[in-house]
C-alpha cells in the first residue's frame, strides 16, 4: 500500500504552486529584500494582483480607508499576510483546473468557511498570525485533492459512506492514512512553513508537541473543520450527513480556551463573509453558491 508522501509526490508532478509564489516565498524570507522588491513581483501578475486588493478591501481587514497599491496592503497588512494572501488564491488555482470526479464547488466552500472561522477563533485566542489560520482552514482538506489523483475509486468510496464512521476514520481503513497528512506532505513538497502544514497533519489526532503554539493552531483547525462541515453539511445528501461537531475534542476546547458561544459567532461570521471570500479567490464557485 502507497504512503502519504508517495500520494503526494505522484500528485505533486500535477499540482504546483506559480513561480511567482515560490519568487514571493525567497523575497519574504530573505533579509534584503524591499516592499518595492515585493510589490514589484505581485504586480508581474495582474490577475493576483487584483485579487489581493480586493481582499485587503473586504470584511477581512475591515480598514476605514480605500487599500489600493500593493506597497498600501504590505504596510498595512504585513509582508509574511500578504504572502499567505497570494498563497491562498494561488494554491486555488493550481489545483482547481486539474480536479475532475467530485463537487470541487462544495470543496472550496468548506474550505473558504474553515478559513474564516479559523481566523476569527484564532482572533479570540489572541494568536497574531491570524492569516496563516485562514490559509490552513482553506487548505485543511487538501489531501482530498492528492487522494483523488491517485485513487479514484477508492477517493469515492470514502464520500460515499453512509456508515456512520467519520471521515477521517474511513480515510485510514481504506488508504492506511488520512488525507490530512496527505495533504501536509504535498504543502511540505511545496516547501510551505511548519506552522501552516503541521495543523492541517494533527488537525484528527491533537498529538501534543513542544510547541505551544502549534497545538493552540491544530486544535484552532481542529474545531474550525469540523464547524465549517457541520455548517455546509445541509447542502448534502440526508444519508450522507455526519454529525461533525460531535467530534470535536474535549482537549481541543481544552487547549484553546474557547467557548461554544465564540464558535457559533465564527460560523456567523464565516456564513456572512464567505460569498465575499469566494467570489475572489475562486469565483466559479461563488456562482452557485
Amino acid at each position: 500500500m502507497a504512503s502519504a508522501l508517495e500520494y503526494a509526490q505522484k500528485a505533486g508532478e500535477l499540482f504546483t504552486l506559480p513561480d511567482i509564489v515560490i519568487r514571493l516565498q525567497d523575497l519574504i524570507e530573505s533579509d534584503s529584500a524591499s516592499m518595492t522588491d515585493i510589490s514589484e513581483v505581485v504586480m508581474l501578475d495582474p490577475a493576483l494582483t487584483a485579487k489581493i486588493l480586493k481582499l485587503a478591501n473586504s470584511p477581512l481587514y475591515n480598514f476605514s480607508s480605500q487599500i489600493d497599491t500593493v506597497n498600501r496592503a504590505i504596510s498595512v497588512i504585513g509582508m509574511a499576510e500578504l504572502f499567505n494572501l497570494a498563497l491562498a488564491t494561488s494554491a486555488v488555482s493550481a489545483v482547481s483546473e486539474n480536479v475532475k470526479g467530485i463537487d470541487i464547488d462544495h470543496f472550496w466552500q468548506v474550505g473558504v468557511h474553515c478559513g474564516l472561522i479559523g481566523r476569527e477563533l484564532a482572533s479570540s485566542c489572541k494568536v497574531r498570525k491570524k492569516e496563516k489560520l485562514f490559509v490552513a482552514g482553506l487548505l485543511h482538506d487538501i489531501g482530498q485533492l492528492v487522494a483523488l489523483d491517485n485513487n479514484a475509486e477508492l477517493t469515492q468510496q470514502v464520500l460515499a459512506d453512509t456508515s456512520g464512521t467519520s471521515p477521517w476514520e474511513k480515510q485510514q481503513e481504506l488508504f492506511g492514512f488520512s488525507w490530512a497528512e496527505c495533504g501536509a506532505e504535498l504543502l511540505q513538497l511545496w516547501h510551505l512553513p511548519e506552522d501552516l502544514w503541521k495543523p492541517i497533519a494533527g488537525q484528527h489526532t491533537l498529538k501534543p508537541t513542544d510547541s505551544e503554539e502549534q497545538n493552540l493552531f491544530t486544535a484552532i483547525i481542529h474545531i474550525a473543520s469540523r464547524a465549517a462541515n457541520q455548517s455546509l453539511s445541509a447542502a448534502l445528501p440526508e444519508e450522507k450527513q455526519f454529525d461533525y461537531t460531535a467530534t470535536i475534542a474535549p482537549e481541543a476546547w481544552k487547549i484553546t480556551g474557547l467557548q461554544v458561544d465564540q464558535l457559533e459567532e465564527a460560523v456567523g461570521f464565516a456564513q456572512m463573509e464567505a460569498i465575499n471570500v469566494i467570489s475572489i479567490i475562486c469565483p466559479s464557485s461563488a456562482t452557485v453558491y
